[in-house]
């Protein structure tokens, strides 16, 4: 799958530290539909206050689809509680790709991952 290759190249290039990535389904955009990450950075730089729902597997990254929000915030913290694990560096990369991968399946939102556990 693109995304598991696109996600795993970023996430390999990183050191354990704190960790930003935008998950995008379609990072250049279908048919000239702005991209996921062209969404996030509008909502980043918009005047207005803007808000984006935590989630950390795919079905609450559903649940937060169908309310409404315009994006989704996926925390270490939550994602490595999910897990079962610490937020003390437990959770080891490849879950934390593989968790971002069903919440990017699940929906159309970007989601800004705080992919660090524990630093």
């Amino acid at each position: 799958m693109m995304l598991r290759r696109t996600v795993s190249s970023i996430a390999a290039s990183f050191k354990p530290a704190s960790l930003a990535v935008v998950a995008s389904r379609n990072h250049w955009g279908p048919s000239g539909r702005a991209s996921n990450s062209a969404k996030l950075k509008e909502m980043i730089r918009s005047p207005s206050l803007e808000f984006l729902m935590e989630a950390h597997n795919g079905l609450s990254a559903k649940i937060v689809s169908e309310t409404g929000f315009k994006g989704i915030w996926a925390s270490g913290l939550s994602i490595s509680a999910g897990l079962g694990v610490r937020d003390a560096n437990e959770a080891s990369w490849t879950q934390i790709v593989e968790m971002l991968e069903f919440m990017v399946d699940a929906s159309s939102l970007p989601i800004l991952l705080d992919g660090d556990t524990g630093y």
